[in-house]
C-alpha cells in the first residue's frame, strides 16, 4: 500500500473574514487513514473525514487563503478523494 500527500487551499474572496469554516474530503475506502494533518483537525466518519480549524487557521480574512495539508495511508494506486467539500459547496480542482 502506497500513501500520498494532499492538500486545499480555502480561499475567501470576499471582504470580510469568514469566522470559521468546514472541510470534508471522501475517500474511496473507508480503510484509508488520514496522517499529517496540517492546518486543521481531523475526524473520520467512515469513508469521509472532516477538516475543521485548528488554532491557527480559524478565520480566513478577506481576499486571503489558508491551507490544510495532511496524508492519506493505505492507499493503492488510483485512490484519489471521490468527493471534497467547503462548507457543503463543492471543492473546485477536484480529479477527474
Amino acid at each position: 500500500m502506497l500513501s500520498y500527500g494532499a492538500s486545499v487551499t480555502i480561499t475567501n474572496p470576499g471582504q470580510v473574514p469568514v469566522p470559521q469554516w468546514t472541510l470534508a474530503v471522501t475517500l474511496p475506502r473507508e480503510s484509508l487513514r488520514v496522517s499529517q494533518v496540517e492546518g486543521a483537525r481531523a475526524v473520520q466518519d467512515g469513508a469521509v473525514w472532516t477538516f475543521v480549524p485548528d488554532g491557527s487557521a480559524g478565520q480566513v480574512p478577506g481576499g486571503a487563503s489558508v491551507r490544510v495539508t495532511f496524508r492519506v495511508n493505505g492507499a493503492p494506486v488510483g485512490a484519489a478523494p471521490t468527493a471534497c467539500t467547503i462548507d457543503g459547496t463543492t471543492c473546485t480542482g477536484m480529479p477527474d
